[in-house]
């Protein structure tokens, strides 16, 4: 069997601008290449929001910064289907290894 660890992430989409006032230099995250599942939910309030959940796979403990972004678009997708990338930062040094 693989050694892995699963990693989830929840991402809001609504419309707005989140500002946190700090200026950390954000670290360039890999895409994951397991996504295990993907869920959503319609929160009814003023303006309805679109709460998307992915778990995926990682190789080893340690990975941080887990982030579920939208694939920008110029306009609307003709089919609909809007896609997204699930990345992660990978840990630096040594590492726990996960075992099943």
């Amino acid at each position: 069997m693989t050694a892995r660890s699963v990693f989830a992430v929840a991402m809001l989409a609504a419309v707005g601008d989140v500002t946190t006032g700090k200026d950390v230099k954000p670290q360039k995250g890999e895409v994951l290449r397991t996504v295990v599942s993907v869920t959503t939910a319609l929160e009814e309030k003023a303006p309805p929001t679109l709460v998307v959940t992915a778990v995926g796979e990682v190789p080893t403990g340690g990975w941080t910064g887990a982030k579920l972004t939208p694939r920008p678009y110029d306009k609307p997708p003709a089919d609909g289907i809007y896609e997204y990338e699930l990345t992660a930062v990978r840990p630096a040094g040594i590492v726990t290894q996960v075992m099943s």
